[in-house]
Parts: C-alpha cells; structure tokens; sequence
C-alpha cells in the first residue's frame, strides 16, 4: 500500500479494478466498489473513464499487454543483442523460471490475458479484437525470433515458425488452464518440462 501513495488518481483506478478483475472478472466489476474502496467520488471515477469498456481498456494497455508480453520481449531483444545465444536455450530459461515459481503458495486464479479472453473473447467484439492484437503481436514476436535462429543454423530450416509458435503458446496457456481448474502443481511443472523437450526437436 505504500507504492499507493506515489500514484496518481488514474493509476489508483487501474490498478484497483485489474486487481478487482482477477478475483471477479470484468462482468463483476462494479465502479461503485472501486470508488468506496478507493475513498474516491464517482466524480473522479468518471472523470478518468466514461464506461466500463474504457477502462477495461486501459487496463489491457497499461497492465495486461505489458505483463504477458514482457517475457517474450525479452526473449527477442536478448536473441537481437547476442549472436552466440539461442531461442530454444532462452525458452528453456523462461520455462524453467515459470517451474520455479510454481510452489505451494502459488496464486491458481490464472494468467490475467487468459482469464480475459476465456471470459469476454467470444462474448465481446471490443475484448476480442484488443485481445487478439496483443496474441497476434506475441506470435510475431516468437516467429521472428526463430526464424532468425534459422539464419543462424540453430534451428531446422524445413520448422515452420508460426504453426510451432501457436503450438507453443497453445501448450503454455493450457497448461495455466489445467493449473487454475485442477490446483495440481506437479501436472503444470510435468507439461512444461515435456514442452522443453519438445522445443528441443527443433535443431
């Protein structure tokens, strides 16, 4: 709560309804809620956002986009900067970390883009085509990655980038979906160390 202090009222609001979000999803977002547990007016409230879809928008932007991408992001920017590293080690980087934060404390309400799309993708045109530009953006961003890892000869010429990006990703958000609906954390570590030894046929 401390970090509450050097927020402004906008950045207050954000964080409060994506936090609201993750518990109750967005069809149980009540701007009343916000606006009492923030100790804020409606007047303020509004101010900022005119309707729910506003601000769900900034939370997308602001919060979601940012979070499940940076990941990937960095995955690229390492593989830009440094000849002698490679996508399929920096996959296994990034998946061994996701194990490791997998403990007995760990928070089983889901990925935030996940939940999303699982609740408003096909239930609202605005939360689909917002959400579909940031996967999309994420399959670029894993596609481009490895067909740079072609050029290199660390990766099979013949692999094709964006059918094994969307198997990727497809296993990755299934695999947050068993964790969410079975709390089973030795089946979500299982299914990403198989997805590590999958990447490995890609040399």
């Amino acid at each position: 709560q401390l970090v509450c202090i050097f927020m402004d009222t906008k950045d207050l609001i954000i964080n409060k309804v994506y936090h609201d979000m993750q518990v109750n999803g967005f069809q149980g977002l009540r701007a009343d809620k916000v606006v009492t547990e923030l100790g804020i007016t409606k007047g303020a409230f509004y101010h900022y956002f005119k309707s729910k879809h506003e601000i769900a928008y900034a939370v997308i932007i602001h919060i979601i986009k940012p979070q499940w991408l940076k990941p990937f992001q960095e995955i690229q920017s390492e593989l830009n900067k440094k000849e002698n590293v490679n996508l399929i080690k920096l996959l296994h980087q990034f998946l061994d970390k996701q194990i490791k934060l997998a403990s007995e404390d760990f928070n089983f309400s889901g990925c935030p883009f996940n939940n999303l799309v699982q609740e408003m993708g096909s239930r609202d045109e605005f939360f689909r085509v917002e959400l579909k530009k940031i996967y999309d953006e994420a399959l670029n961003i894993l596609s481009s990655s490895i067909k740079l890892d072609q050029k290199r000869g660390n990766i099979k010429k013949d692999l094709h980038a964006n059918n094994e990006v969307l198997f990727f990703l497809s296993s990755l958000e299934g695999a947050t979906i068993h964790l969410k609906i079975n709390k089973d954390l030795q089946s979500y570590k299982s299914t990403l160390k198989v997805l590590k030894e999958y990447i490995k046929t890609w040399n």
